[in-house]
């Protein structure tokens, strides 16, 4: 009755199926909706005022949701490569609305974008290693860790 339902070899595909990635340089599908939030993104970046952004959040969101979407080689096989280069301008606007705005659904939509651009792609890496606002960035990723260690530190001294 459970056959064909339990892992094992025969249900699990393998090796060198779940490795292989399509090239996905292979086309341009995605690349103008791509090129248009990066654009968007980018003049977040360049805004030198520190207002907080989240009356802009929606926007912020479908911006960071569409590069998740065409830099994900499942549904972009042909092209995601090729959209995760053109993305490269959108990091300093994503690493921004992590910094700028409240709403955690836009902050998680940003930080899925930017795990999305640097897959597989060492030039993205190393814009986001290189990035001044890392450090804050990965804070603020961090702090309902932190927070939730420090409660349970708080319940065990009790």
């Amino acid at each position: 009755a459970l056959e064909g339902s339990l892992p094992g070899p025969a249900n699990t595909p393998s090796a060198s199926a779940m490795a292989s990635l399509p090239p996905g340089d292979q086309g341009s599908t995605g690349l103008a909706a791509v090129r248009a939030s990066a654009l968007g993104l980018a003049k977040v970046a360049e805004d030198d005022t520190s207002e907080d952004l989240t009356s802009r959040g929606r926007a912020l969101a479908g911006y960071a949701e569409d590069l998740s979407h065409w830099c994900d080689p499942r549904r972009n096989p042909t092209s995601y490569r090729t959209c995760q280069e053109s993305a490269g301008s959108a990091i300093e606007g994503l690493l921004t609305v992590v910094l700028r705005v409240q709403k955690q659904e836009v902050r998680v939509a940003a930080l899925a974008a930017l795990a999305r651009l640097a897959f597989g792609n060492t030039t993205n890496v190393a814009s986001i290693a290189a990035s001044e606002s890392i450090g804050k960035v990965t804070s603020i990723a961090f702090q309902p860790v932190l927070e939730f260690r420090q409660q349970e530190e708080n319940l065990a001294v009790l």
